[in-house]
């Protein structure tokens, strides 16, 4: 009886196991098939330029943008976080893989998070991205171009278990798995204050609070709040978090004051005031 017992036990153990197994196959298949998927995204004629005032303004909207905060200093590549189960996320070194595209190629990954065999890119902030003007993305281009690579981070990505499980259930995606921001991009107004403090919110702000500004929620994060949290705030005031990363009372903001203290210094007055008006006037008519 006892052996009939170990006999049901094994079998039930060796079930298990086999389950087990199945199931982190099938996620692996679907994981990897979502990581292989096709976008079509559309096509870009870009140009790149040498001169010296369009790098340097490229250089000021890449640092407003987060492209320094993602890949490090010079976008030379960074490791963006590790986890135990062997997940190590790389923001890659740019001038080096910028070397091997096209202008039009660089542009549409930039835009729309697309690569040029039309596979999306993990953690690319295109959803805020994909509404930049001509002239900042050919800024952009033109400020990578210039960037010489330094010998920064070549080595890949590389997903876990759980990051697999993640995106074979759709909790983690690429960048275009959004069905809509590639059929209508948003235009502004830029000749005006509040066109101007739209659009450079959607570019600075949208990534983390969200398109809406309704704010968002990051894992182990301090959550980026809904952005009617900016009412609170004068003029000066703002201006003052965005260049420090200093809330009221001079309190520390977690996410928001690392953000603000390695991108938003790059602002400039007109820009501050800008977004003021445009988030004053959201808050105004109860957006």
């Amino acid at each position: 009886l006892m052996q009939l017992f170990l006999k049901i036990a094994l079998w039930i153990a060796g079930g298990l196991v086999g389950i087990v197994l199945l199931v982190l196959v099938g996620i692996w298949l679907v994981s990897s098939m979502t990581l292989g998927k096709k976008y079509d995204a559309p096509q870009i004629a870009m140009t790149h330029s040498t001169n010296a005032q369009t790098i340097a303004y490229g250089k000021r909207i890449a640092k407003i943008m987060g492209c320094d905060g993602c890949h490090g200093p010079a976008m030379q590549g960074q490791v963006l976080f590790k986890i135990p189960d062997g997940t190590k996320l790389v923001a890659p070194n740019v001038p080096k893989i910028a070397a091997g595209y096209s202008d039009d190629e660089l542009a549409r990954v930039i835009k729309y998070g697309v690569r040029p065999d039309s596979t999306g890119v993990m953690v690319m902030p295109s959803e805020a991205l994909y509404a930049m003007t001509d002239q900042d993305l050919t800024a952009i281009l033109s400020y990578i171009r210039a960037t010489p690579d330094q010998g920064g981070k070549t080595e890949k990505s590389n997903f876990g278990p759980l990051i697999r499980m993640m995106i074979a259930t759709g909790g983690f995606d690429s960048a275009p798995a959004s069905p809509t921001y590639l059929d209508d991009a948003p235009t502004y107004d830029q000749g005006t204050q509040l066109g101007q403090g739209a659009y450079l919110a959607r570019m600075a702000c949208g990534e983390c609070h969200g398109l809406d500004y309704k704010g968002r929620v990051f894992p182990g994060e301090t959550n980026p709040p809904d952005l009617v949290v900016a009412s609170a705030y004068t003029i000066d005031e703002f201006k003052h978090l965005l260049h420090t990363g200093i809330g009221l009372s001079d309190r520390d903001l977690g996410l928001m004051s690392e953000v603000a203290a390695q991108r938003f210094d790059a602002f400039s007055d007109e820009e501050m005031e800008a977004i003021h008006a445009f988030l004053m006037d959201r808050v105004a008519n109860g957006q």
